[in-house]
């Protein structure tokens, strides 16, 4: 039974999960246009930008999306890719960089599409100690 599930765990953390999260990216550029090529001006003006009614700037809120994509596993997995792929692996990790741009693209859209307001759950005291 150990060794059925172990397979299982094998294939799914290796083809079964990476293969249809990269078809999803290819497919994804492709409708959206290559949105991170096409929208790179729009980029650059959100570094110049100042911030509207004393809020965040858009490059702030920028920095906060991208801070909540991009963590530690970014860049110790960047030197473990060289370390034992080599050049060969860095240009794929480049090739699946431009697609999941488009990924996260179309996260970050969504959430902004289907966000809520956070509804307050009410305070619940605990039970007396007798």
């Amino acid at each position: 039974m150990f060794g059925i599930i172990n397979k299982m765990n094998d294939f799914l953390w290796s083809w079964g999960v990476s293969i249809p999260i990269i078809l999803f990216g290819v497919v994804a550029t492709i409708a959206f246009r290559v949105p991170w090529a096409r929208m790179f001006k729009h980029l650059l003006k959100a570094f110049r930008s100042k911030p509207e009614n004393e809020g965040a700037s858009a490059f702030g809120t920028l920095c906060t999306a991208l801070g909540g994509q991009v963590g530690n596993g970014n860049v110790v997995g960047v030197a473990t890719c060289l370390a034992s792929g080599g050049p060969g692996a860095m240009f794929w990790m480049w090739v699946t960089a431009l697609v999941g741009m488009t990924t996260m693209f179309v996260e970050t859209i969504l959430g902004q599409l289907y966000k809520e307001k956070m509804r307050t759950i009410p305070i619940v005291e605990p039970w007396p100690i007798m």
